[in-house]
């Protein structure tokens, strides 16, 4: 299981005072996963759950300020979208060291099942860190 966000700082928090638009993916993997070494290599399934968000408090309609200074963003309202859907999923990791390995995960799915069901693509690629703990 995997949630990815999209920040333009590398912090897993919500930062909307930076960015007005938010993407959010949230995935179920199943992989099978071959291991050579350091490196490791898994494909599966995959079902995502997107969420694409656009936070405009400055909308207002009809605008009520002067024509010149409309800009293009002033005229959108706020919007969310969804979308379930069924796919493919692939990892590439580097074992760095006994507690610590990166790489990239993406997660293309094929299939929409939410709000419609269509064949569309979408995807995502995102780095991902893993730290183990031992207990």
């Amino acid at each position: 299981m995997s949630y990815a966000i999209d920040n333009p700082v590398p912090i897993p928090l919500p930062l909307t005072w930076i960015n007005d638009e938010a993407f959010r993916s949230a995935n179920i993997t199943l992989t099978d996963n071959y291991i050579f070494g350091r490196f490791t290599l898994g494909y599966g399934i995959n079902y995502a759950i997107y969420t694409w968000k656009l936070d405009n408090e400055d909308y207002n309609f009809p605008p009520s300020i002067p024509e010149e200074d409309i800009r293009p963003e002033d005229l959108r309202p706020s919007l969310k979208k969804n979308s379930h859907g069924f796919g493919f999923g692939l990892k590439i990791h580097n074992q760095f060291t006994k507690w610590l390995s990166a790489g990239i995960v993406y997660n293309p799915p094929f299939v929409n099942t939410f709000p419609e069901t269509e064949w569309k693509y979408q995807h995502v690629l995102s780095l991902e860190c893993v730290y183990k703990l031992k207990l």
